[in-house]
């Protein structure tokens, strides 16, 4: 499990760049932050973030982007497989974009997630998404 992790600028658990890859099967994410971007995780240049089996609890982007994730740059964030009832992707917060996810933009909203590159993805499979806020 990875809990109360935090970072002073991006990526509370996790900063990808560069073509990284960072993979957690049945694991926990519970209240990390991160005082910018990314409270689990901050994923650019063709990195690739895959949970399977996983939840994501009172994660926090302290100051922008993406309680959970902040994808930019042709990356990808996946969750696969996951049981996201009660404990899953619940009470993520952002103070500006992307309760969950904040996939690089400009137009400064997205509760959950945040798209606007087509090359980057945010991409959840059997989830589910509870008081998520931005």
């Amino acid at each position: 499990s990875f809990d109360s992790n935090s970072a002073q600028v991006d990526g509370g658990v996790a900063y990808l760049e560069i073509s990284s890859t960072f993979t957690a099967t049945n694991s926990s994410f519970d209240s990390n932050s991160a005082q910018e971007d990314g409270g689990v995780a901050y994923v650019r240049d063709s990195s690739i973030f895959t949970a399977t089996n996983s939840s994501f609890d009172s994660n926090s982007a302290l100051e922008y982007y993406g309680g959970v994730a902040y994808v930019r740059d042709s990356s990808t964030f996946t969750a696969t497989n996951s049981s996201f009832d009660s404990n899953s992707f619940d009470s993520n917060y952002a103070k500006n974009s992307g309760g969950v996810a904040c996939v690089f933009s400009a137009d400064w909203n997205g509760g959950v997630a945040y798209v606007q590159e087509s090359s980057s993805t945010f991409t959840a499979t059997n989830s589910s998404f509870d008081s998520n806020s931005a």
